[in-house]
């Protein structure tokens, strides 16, 4: 069985049993062969993101990551107080796998667009999607790794009482 699970002006995306797959309506240039061996050598290294099994300038073919998006968590407030902070966590164990796989490469590698929308939380463990978002350059931004904390911070804190 097959489904669309979201189309707009920049993707579709369609999951087909246990994977899915992101098309991009524009190709994706930056997706070459050295990006998807550091996509791959990074989520061997550290296992924190979803699994791509197919990737090119198109479409993303990946694992399916069964779970609960942790903004969707966040706003129904079904994490406890030790869970959103063990998801804070997590969060900011991405961003510093990020910052010390970067400093082995002598690039630059990052997640753009590291918020909890875009984090699965599976079980006990929290799983990085959307991995077109994965950028690898020589020039780092330098709030790159620093930026998705706001939004981390914004959704756990709009539900506090």
């Amino acid at each position: 069985m097959s489904h669309y699970i979201k189309q707009d002006q920049f993707t579709k995306i369609q999951i087909q049993r246990d994977i899915v797959i992101k098309t991009f309506n524009k190709p994706k240039l930056y997706i070459t062969k050295d990006w998807i061996y550091h996509y791959n050598n990074y989520n061997k290294i550290y296992n924190t993101t979803v699994k791509i099994l197919e990737a090119d300038h198109n479409k993303i073919i990946m694992q399916y990551v069964k779970g609960t998006q942790l903004v969707q968590l966040y706003h129904e407030d079904k994490l406890s107080h030790k869970q959103r902070y063990q998801s804070y966590q997590a969060a900011q164990q991405n961003l510093a796998n990020m910052c010390e796989y970067s400093s082995m490469i002598g690039q630059s590698f990052f997640h753009n667009d590291c918020g909890a929308h875009n984090i699965i939380k599976q079980d006990n463990d929290y799983i990085l999607i959307d991995p077109d978002s994965f950028m690898l350059n020589k020039n780092p931004y330098a709030a790159c790794f620093l930026s998705p904390l706001q939004n981390i911070l914004y959704s756990m804190k709009k539900n506090e009482v």
